[in-house]
């Protein structure tokens, strides 16, 4: 099974994307590939005071991190050119 994951954070970075092959039998794992995708600037300003924006801000956020999101997995999942079984996104952790 392939399995890319999907993280961002509090450091303000970038979205990290791994692609991970799984077996069953016995249980392995390997880490295939990895890539930070930068999150532009007005992007990371927008998060990092997502914890004090109204309701409709943060919606507003949400949609261009999602739509960040979606052009940095469409850009991997090229590159990496292999089918990809799932996808996992633990979303954007705002505040620690």
């Amino acid at each position: 099974m392939q399995v890319i994951g999907v993280m961002s954070g509090s450091s303000l970075d970038g979205l990290d994307i791994c692609l991970v092959r799984f077996s069953a039998e016995p249980f392995t794992w390997e880490l295939v590939k990895s890539h930070t995708h930068p999150l532009p600037p007005e992007l990371k300003v927008l998060l990092s005071k997502a914890h004090n924006q109204t309701a409709e801000a943060l919606i507003n956020t949400e949609q261009l991190l999602t739509e960040h999101l979606t052009t940095g997995l469409l850009q991997f999942k090229e590159a990496v050119n292999l089918d990809i079984d799932l996808i996992g996104v633990h979303g954007h952790t705002l505040w620690h």
